[in-house]
């Protein structure tokens, strides 16, 4: 058996060619952090110019008791759970607004605007079904949903008292942003 290192070539019998394949193969399992399984094992001797069969290498793992991590894919599923801890939805206690400056309701949507995606902050007045804040930002950020917070407040004149309504996303639940809504408003 002849096992080509580099420069040099090494001429050896069976079991001592696997012996010497293991410890490369223990190198490569151990420097890809235990990810690479036989598979990936197999294709960076490969790379490396070493002539070895995938089975070879498949048997000499198995008898070495080299297991590549499995590692799982857990996705959280949406559900009221999630958003239970986030604040109750005080528009169903309070129902709807009878005047204006009483519910504010704020979204974000991403339109294409010259060729580009970009997000469109908007904030309303419930009652008036008015635009009272908004912007057309390239990034999606609590800081852009801040100045259109900060821009309503000045719009209607610093107003106290006021449902903040939004669907919880990202960025209206992040800790600067709630910041500056309690300084500023009753949030919802």
């Amino acid at each position: 058996m002849v096992i080509t290192l580099g420069r040099r070539v090494i001429t050896t019998s069976r079991v001592e060619s696997d012996k010497v394949l293991l410890k490369i193969i223990r190198q490569v399992f151990n420097k890809s952090k235990g990810r690479y399984g036989s598979p990936g094992v197999y294709q960076v001797l490969k790379n490396q110019g070493l002539a070895v069969g995938r089975s070879r290498v498949e048997r000499l793992m198995r008898l070495a008791g080299l297991k590549a991590r499995v590692t799982r894919v857990t996705r959280r599923v949406p559900g009221l759970k999630r958003f239970v801890a986030k604040g109750e939805n005080r528009l169903l206690t309070h129902g709807n607004a009878t005047c204006i400056n009483q519910v504010w309701v704020a979204d974000i949507t991403y339109i294409r605007h010259q060729g580009a995606w970009q997000y469109l902050v908007t904030i309303m007045d419930q009652y008036s079904r008015r635009i009272i804040g908004w912007t057309l930002s390239k990034s999606r950020t609590a800081d852009v949903t801040a100045k259109v917070l900060a821009a309503a407040v000045k719009n209607r004149r610093y107003p106290r008292g006021i449902i903040f309504h939004t669907d919880r996303g990202i960025e209206f639940t992040g800790a600067e942003f709630q910041r500056i809504l309690n300084t500023t408003l009753s949030t919802a």
